[in-house]
């Protein structure tokens, strides 16, 4: 075969490809035995000074109202317990994620790997469902584009149905088809229809989120066991006054 009928081969593979579906080499599921660190949220941080403001304030409306227990500083009523900043959570993912079939603004479900536990009692219990936002999401593309998938994770609830909030964030590319760009310079214009990889994470992706900040448990160490048991109701809950 010559040099010339062998380009018109290559060419007439992938004219034909891109018709029936083009080129679309696909990523491996991600590993599922290695958890994906996920961070925060790329959002400009309030300065110094606006935090010891805010504290300042704080600070200022318990020392003018000490009588008053439910004052918080740092977010923290006094005498309550809380989850520390920097605890980290893992989380498993329940259903397949794919940078081809998802779409922006789509929910997904996790659930957590183990019990969180505080003072020897579970605050955030093993298999608690944990739901993500799938924040942007693209297939991948000609010129050996690559998919694209970011998805955040805002909160995960405890069993009194405080929403501690998470470090959540992971932004995900499939590989770039590098050979697609190689084999341009030898079919010319129909090396376009060479794509990069789409991004997956297979169910039982590990992700390690965590606690963006101190948060209230809304409890204390003498009614923590209490207010976490899991024979007690929890749920939504509303205070209603009687129609008149």
């Amino acid at each position: 075969m010559t040099k010339s009928k062998l380009i018109s081969s290559i060419a007439a593979a992938l004219i034909a490809a891109s018709i029936f579906g083009g080129i679309d080499a696909q990523a491996a599921p991600h590993d599922t035995s290695i958890a994906i660190m996920a961070t925060s949220v790329p959002v400009e941080e309030p300065s110094e000074e606006t935090k010891e403001a805010s504290d300042l304030k704080a600070r200022v409306a318990q020392i003018l109202n000490p009588e008053k227990d439910n004052v918080k500083v740092n977010g923290i009523k006094k005498g309550d317990l809380y989850v520390p900043k920097g605890t980290n959570i893992m989380l498993s993912l329940v259903n397949p994620l794919h940078s081809k079939r998802v779409k922006a603004g789509a929910n997904f479900h996790l659930k957590t790997v183990d019990n969180l536990i505080i003072n020897d009692v579970i605050v955030i219990p093993k298999d608690q469902e944990v739901t993500g936002k799938v924040i942007d999401a693209h297939k991948n593309g000609i010129f050996g584009g690559s998919g694209k998938l970011v998805i955040n994770i805002p909160y995960v609830e405890t069993r009194n149905g405080i929403q501690v909030p998470v470090n959540g964030y992971v932004s995900g590319y499939g590989n770039r088809d590098n050979g697609a760009i190689a084999v341009t310079a030898v079919v010319s214009v129909f090396g376009l229809f060479m794509k990069g990889t789409n991004i997956e994470y297979a169910p039982g992706q590990l992700f390690c989120v965590t606690v963006k900040e101190d948060t209230d448990l809304d409890a204390t160490p003498e009614n923590l066991k209490e207010v976490m048991s899991a024979e007690r109701p929890h749920g939504q809950v509303l205070i209603v006054q009687a129609a008149k």
